[in-house]
């Protein structure tokens, strides 16, 4: 199940055929006769880390409302979800939008206007996803972005074996 992702709005509410009342409790195992889950499972790898963001405008078709971003060990990947206003159903899509991790993601955060940003596990710097329709002549469709250091520093450890020593934080976004 660790690669396996289940979504569902908690904010309409349930019913606990268990016991026949309004519930609120994180319980999964209790049987449920008001609550639909969507489950995500077409990758294999442990997930990591999972946000919802809003998205870029102009990106993904309108009916997308927001966007998961999906840290697993191996890779990002974005999957857009919709919710029905009339039925309240919620609804995924594929947006082939992914790419290989050479390290472990972590504290995913979105902002209003849909840039995203998470920090490295290892090594503590944070990152930027940058995603777009359509791949240019030199950027991919998505890529991540390293903000903490420079473009310099970032080739030297690789090609002179000095190593990074790295710190955890987390930084959380006002939408206020």
């Amino acid at each position: 199940m660790n690669n396996i992702l289940y979504l569902w709005d908690y904010s309409a509410g349930y019913v606990c055929s268990f016991c026949e009342h309004a519930c609120s409790t994180t319980d999964l195992s209790l049987p449920f006769s008001r609550v639909e889950f969507l489950r995500f499972d077409h990758q294999e790898h442990v997930i990591v880390s999972v946000a919802l963001v809003r998205p870029k405008a102009g990106i993904f078709i309108d009916a997308i409302q927001w966007v998961l971003a999906i840290a697993t060990k191996a890779s990002l990947l974005l999957l857009g979800v919709s919710k029905d206003t009339t039925t309240g159903d919620l609804k995924m899509y594929q947006t082939d939008m992914s790419m290989e991790l050479d390290a472990d993601m972590d504290n995913i955060v979105g902002t209003r206007d849909g840039r995203v940003f998470m920090t490295g596990v290892e090594d503590g710097n944070m990152y930027e996803l940058y995603y777009q329709p359509q791949e240019g002549w030199f950027t991919k469709r998505i890529r991540l972005v390293n903000l903490t250091i420079g473009t310099l520093q970032h080739f030297l450890p690789k090609v002179f074996g000095f190593q990074q020593t790295g710190g955890s934080f987390a930084f959380v976004y006002n939408f206020g």
